[in-house]
């Protein structure tokens, strides 16, 4: 027996170690799946998930927001809250409707894929069969759940809305005391005004709390801060006086607000510091001191001031850049500095605790007047905005506004306090974003016609970039520019909508129209994925752009293809980015690809009516950009034009004739008719000069004058024996010997020139050896005249009657 030796030993040790390992290997998979089994059993005992427990919060939710509409309800914003959550859990539900109708229609399909039972077949058929019809009860329950969780959010979205609609008519028109009235209260009581206002200063103006070195420090801070914005000030006015503006728009507004920032700069300074030192001071109090209140809203105003200075009445060097009368603008820039003024005397008057600390009959009056001076004012600015320009032929809009603003101060008057705010903001709103609206197209207009005409170096990096030469426009940009006027269009209708009280449940079924769509008969439209379409329509089709000029101007350069290679490499390569980017826009839109078959049948009908001719050309110009029978720059003849191929398009081709006349042949002409290209294969061409002699000249002289010129001119081919320069005697004519010589250039394209050379060089050459070129004569013999007539001597003699 043989001793085992050490490496058997190591053997059998690995071997009863991997045998170790193995089983506990498969203790340790089984205790896993056991516990898989002991886990998973109670869900698969429990069955398919019902859609009642996957959407039971929802409807506690909705039943929370029908008890709170059924209560009691003074607060507007929370119908807002209760849109948002109602429309939130509806949007749920109409998934769960589309993808349960889709999982219904799927497996609908499956089942008539299995078709009916039939005796003797397989089991698995059997059983796949009864899942599917399981499954397709569990997706109908949940299908009914969702629909009726769907509908139940929509009726309580029209009962909101029902019940906001009532809540406002209710405040607009809630009645309260009449100005009359209030005048009869407070007529006998001047008294309160100042007590009251001596009781709130005294006790919520927050100077008291302020320590005297604190007061020393605000004095030397206001100090400093207006010698400092002085400073700046001059600064900037220097500096706007020297710098080099820009023409346009644009220019203007910049200058107007530099040295309008200019002269308000000390003021908004002084009163940032202020505002600053105070909160830092005192601004821990509770309530906030009026001081505070105060300091914090001065710098508003004073920026409201400057920009109304910018529009109207801009410091030296600027210029008004808005087209008015100097006596307009000077009364419209007094008006909305009063309307300024106003605003801020209500944001101290009735923005604090001032309010609170003034009677109620008091507060009311004061509110009256307030209101009743900012409407003047407002009916003031209107009025003057009517003598402006183009504005002056909206009348039918300034007449409703005006009766506007009076109706609401005869509400405010007759004590219908919330409709006249209402109308107030609504009028007001409207007049600022109209003017934003105004501001804001002129900014967009130019800046879109500044980055066209490339006025910066930014605007020169872009056009470089895109491979774009001076005076080219850029590509898609116009596009852009009207997705550019949509918004802002569509966000002052959004702002109107606001202003003018537009409820929440209102204003959210808009926005669900943009972003998700509407339905017009059968077709459903996104408007939100339209404009996106665009962009990336227009993104897209400016990238092809860039990659077409940067390959025919760079990255063909470098490769040896013939002009004409190039051109369609080119052509080809803009029409597969421009169909890209068509296909894009159309999936961003909404468009699914695989209906695209049904437009290209509806297409396939128009092309058997009447898009023959567009197709065939469409065809006929593939054909020419592959097949390559006529190139750019060659020189072709087709009927009776004549000239050289300019641009091959993919419906027509344009010749640049030698008048310098462009003409457009439709691509089906070139295929299916005859053309003669001179520059087909070989750009190189026979010359022909015919030439005739006299009768008697020296033939053999003749031969040789021909064979000297045209072997001397530059561009004839002399070094090719194939295309040597002959001389041929054609035939004895009537009244000359005909020759004709015959030379090749090295590009047709200069065959004219040559021929005119040639003729050129022969008569000199003929005139120095007397070489006579004939010409038709004719004798005249004149049988009878007329009495008197006499006739005239001859010049050659007496022999040539």
């Amino acid at each position: 027996m043989k001793r085992p030796g050490r490496c058997d030993i190591t053997r059998a040790v690995y071997a009863l170690r991997m045998r170790s390992w193995r089983r506990i290997a498969a203790r340790v998979l089984g205790a896993v799946l056991a516990t898989t089994l002991l886990c998973v059993r109670p869900v698969l005992a429990a069955g398919p998930v019902s859609a009642g427990d996957e959407l039971a919060a929802m409807n506690p939710q909705l039943d929370r927001i029908e008890r709170q509409l059924t209560g009691k309800v003074s607060d507007l914003s929370r119908f807002a809250v209760w849109v948002n959550d109602t429309s939130r859990i509806k949007a749920q539900a109409d998934q769960c409707v589309s993808a349960s109708t889709q999982n219904t229609n799927e497996i609908d399909q499956d089942l008539a894929s299995l078709a009916r039972f039939r005796p003797g077949e397989a089991l698995h058929v059997t059983n796949q069969r009864e899942l599917l019809r399981q499954e397709r009860l569990v997706q109908e329950d949940r299908l009914a759940t969702c629909q009726a969780l769907s509908a139940r959010a929509d009726q309580l979205l029209h009962r909101i809305a029902r019940r906001q609609r009532e809540l406002l008519a209710a405040q607009f028109f809630g009645r309260g005391a009449t100005f009359a009235g209030l005048l009869r209260d407070n007529w006998g009581k001047p008294g309160v005004w100042l007590s009251s206002s001596e009781a709130f200063l005294s006790q919520h103006s927050g100077i008291a709390q302020l320590a005297a070195d604190d007061f020393w420090i605000l004095v030397i801070l206001v100090i400093v801060t207006a010698a400092i914005g002085i400073l700046l000030r001059r600064r900037l006015s220097y500096w706007a006086a020297h710098r080099s503006w820009e023409g346009g728009f644009s220019g203007d507004i910049g200058m107007s607000l530099t040295t309008s920032i200019g002269q308000y700069l000390p003021y908004l300074l002084v009163s940032a510091a202020v505002a600053v030192f105070l909160g830092l001071t005192i601004g821990n109090l509770v309530p906030l001191p009026f001081a505070n209140l105060a300091a914090y809203g001065l710098p508003a105003c004073l920026l409201a001031l400057a920009s109304v200075r910018m529009f109207l009445a801009p410091a030296p060097p600027a210029r008004p850049f808005v087209a008015f009368s100097p006596e307009i603008a000077r009364s419209l820039a007094v008006r909305l500095r009063v309307l300024v003024l106003l605003g801020y005397v209500g944001y101290l008057g009735f923005g604090t605790l001032l309010a609170q600390s003034l009677p109620v009959p008091a507060l009311l009056l004061a509110r009256g007047v307030f209101f009743v001076a900012v409407t003047f004012n407002i009916l003031w600015i209107v009025w003057l905005i009517a003598h402006i320009g183009r504005l002056s032929r909206l009348r039918g809009l300034r007449i409703l506004l005006v009766l506007a603003l009076i109706g609401a101060m005869v509400a405010e008057v007759l004590g219908y306090r919330n409709l006249s705010v209402a109308v107030l903001r609504a009028v007001t709103g409207t007049l600022l974003a109209s003017g934003l609206l105004v501001l804001a197209s002129r900014l967009i207009g130019e800046f879109f016609d500044r980055l066209n005409a490339g006025r910066h170096a930014w605007h020169q990096r872009l056009r470089q970039t895109l491979d774009l030469a001076d005076g080219q426009p850029i590509p898609g940009l116009v596009w852009l520019r009207i997705v550019a006027l949509v918004l802002l269009w569509s966000a002052f209708g959004f702002v109107l909508l606001r202003v003018w009280g537009l409820s929440e449940a209102a204003l959210l079924e808009v926005r669900g129209n943009v972003v998700g769509g509407f339905t017009v008969g059968s077709l459903q439209v996104f408007p939100i994925r339209i404009l996106l379409a665009l962009v990336t329509f227009v993104v897209l089709f400016a990238a092809s752009g860039s990659v077409r000029a940067r390959l025919k101007k760079r990255w063909l350069g470098k490769l040896h293809f013939e002009p004409g290679a190039r051109e369609a490499i080119v052509a080809i390569s803009g029409y597969t980015g421009t169909s890209i980017a068509i296909v894009v826009a159309l999936s961003v839109a909404g468009l699914q690809l695989s209906n695209l078959a049904i437009i290209a049948g509806a297409l396939s009908v128009g092309v058997g009516f009447g898009l023959q001719n567009i197709v065939n050309n469409f065809v006929s110009g593939l054909i020419l950009l592959f097949e390559r029978p006529i190139k750019t720059g060659d020189w072709i003849v087709v009927g009776n034009t004549e000239g050289i191929v300019r641009h091959i398009r993919i419906r027509s081709t344009q010749i640049q004739t030698f008048d310098r006349a462009d003409v457009i042949v439709p691509n089906s002409e070139l295929i299916s008719g005859q053309v003669t290209n001179w520059m087909l294969h070989d750009p190189r061409g026979r010359v022909r000069v015919p030439i005739g002699v006299a009768y008697g000249s020296d033939t053999a002289l003749v031969k040789e004058l021909l064979l000297r010129i045209g072997a001397e001119h530059s561009l004839v081919i002399r070094d090719d024996p194939d295309r040597a320069v002959k001389v041929y005697f054609l035939s004895f004519g009537d009244n000359s010997l005909n020759f004709e010589l015959q030379c090749h250039i090295g590009h047709i394209g200069q065959r004219q020139q040559v021929i005119s050379d040639l003729n050129f060089a022969i008569d000199a050459e003929f005139r120095k050896h007397a070489i006579e070129m004939p010409f038709p004569q004719r004798d005249v013999h004149v049988r009878d005249l007329p009495p008197g007539w006499i006739l005239p001597a001859s010049p050659r003699g007496p022999e040539s009657g």
